[in-house]
């Protein structure tokens, strides 16, 4: 769960990247 959050997170930052 915690991995998924923070692979969500992630992807969203290097989206706005």
């Amino acid at each position: 769960m915690v991995i998924d959050f923070t692979g969500t997170i992630y992807s969203t930052l290097k989206n706005t990247r």
